[in-house]
């Protein structure tokens, strides 16, 4: 068999394998995580957005005393223990003309927390003159507490529906489409590389080429937003119950030191995203190589300069990095080890006339292992960029490169 006819049998079985995962195995997947995706946009909306969206409306109802007609704490048995709603009804005169009403606030269903809605309803006894606020394009529509209230925070219980719901299809595409880069790379592309090269990296007009990295500044934020809002969000029904029974003279002091380490961790969280967005702002690094694989025993030339001002960076270091990646069962859980076997530092300077800008060739030695990928084992090789910078976060960038076997003469 040619060598020819052997790329094209491995880019065949790569086509293969993708297509049957991307037919069976995606659309289950599809339908799994679309449960999710509708049940968390379904609480989204009846729970924040909609609720919202009437407080919204609200700013415009006519202020109008009514008159407390009915007012108790209701009890809904569950599975998971009781819930609670407050069910106050009223009347109230709009335009000579009497109605009735029985919301109290926009929030619908019920919630645990019996103490505070028992403070609301013991605020609004049988009888008591008080306002509420009508729609005065629908008089029959009225609400007592037309603001913000704390039951809005439960559809935050939605994010971690919506991220499983779009965020795990995203996710296994993204995974395997990487996995079928590198097969390309490593031998099921193209023999001019074009194939690597629209997938690896940039292609310049001149033939050198622009790494891309790992991941960028905004991917980072972006995840740290998602991770901190989930969190937060689980853990804001706990913080609700500690500062209902403050406020109402009664604390829970068991659940209050219980609550203290997860608390300690979402501003653990709050802090990352707030530093992760700060580096939004550094200078980001361009590295280009003459040429887009590196044969092992060759030496390839690389350049690099930043995007944006360099001047904040006080020491810059950039090094070759070689890792064996290893993936095994242990048990029913699976393990994936790293391990560098290679690394060279390429520059190390302190001076900002150096950092900005500047060239280095790059040489894998002739005796080290090419890129690879299997189905438990990867070799790996990165460059990978670090400049300190004082009280702001630091620049860190992994850039994947794509090392051949050695090339033959003739």
């Amino acid at each position: 068999m040619s060598r020819g006819d052997e790329k094209a049998d491995r880019k065949k079985a790569l086509s293969v394998d993708h297509n049957r995962l991307s037919g069976c195995g995606m659309w289950g997947l599809y339908v799994f995580c679309g449960m999710f995706a509708l049940a968390g946009a379904a609480m989204f909306y009846f729970m924040t957005l909609g609720p919202l969206l009437n407080v919204y409306r609200a700013r415009t109802w006519v202020e109008t005393p009514c008159t407390i007609t009915s007012s108790r704490v209701e009890r809904h048995d569950g599975d998971d223990g009781d819930t609670f709603s407050i069910e106050i009804t009223y009347d109230y005169a709009f335009r000579g003309q009497p109605y009735g009403g029985d919301r109290y606030h926009f929030m619908i269903g019920s919630s645990s927390g019996y103490d505070g809605k028992k403070a609301v309803v013991d605020a609004h006894p049988v009888g008591m003159k008080t306002v509420c606020y009508v729609d005065p394009l629908n008089p029959s529509e009225a609400v007592i507490e037309r603001g913000l209230t704390w039951d809005m925070l439960w559809g935050l219980f939605c994010v971690p529906f919506l991220v499983v719901g779009f965020g795990i299809p995203w996710a296994v595409r993204w995974s395997e489409r990487k996995k079928q880069r590198t097969a390309l790379s490593t031998g099921g592309g193209s023999s001019d590389g074009n194939e690597v090269g629209s997938t690896q990296f940039n292609e310049n007009p001149d033939g050198s080429i622009t790494l891309q990295s790992e991941s960028s500044p905004l991917g980072r934020f972006m995840g740290s937003i998602i991770i901190a809002l989930i969190w937060n969000g689980l853990i804001s029904f706990l913080i609700r119950q500690v500062v209902e029974g403050f406020q109402n003279g009664d604390p829970e002091w068991f659940l209050t030191v219980f609550s203290i380490p997860f608390v300690l961790v979402g501003l653990g969280l709050i802090i990352w995203a707030v530093y992760a967005f700060f580096a939004l702002f550094n200078p980001r690094p361009i590295l280009t190589l003459n040429r887009g694989q590196i044969p092992l025993g060759e030496v390839v030339h690389m350049t690099w300069q930043f995007r944006g001002s360099s001047h904040s960076i006080r020491h810059l270091k950039l090094t070759l990095v070689g890792s064996e990646k290893a993936t095994y069962r242990r048990g029913t859980n699976t393990h994936t080890d790293k391990e560098k076997f290679h690394e060279q530092v390429l520059f190390e300077s302190d001076q900002s006339y150096d950092i900005a800008s500047g060239e280095a060739d790059i040489e894998v030695p002739a005796d080290s292992m090419h890129t690879f990928t299997a189905n438990n084992n990867e070799i790996v090789w990165t460059l990978e960029m670090a400049g300190d910078i004082p009280l702001r976060p630091d620049v860190s960038a992994t850039f994947p490169i794509v090392v051949t076997p050695h090339e033959k003469e003739g």
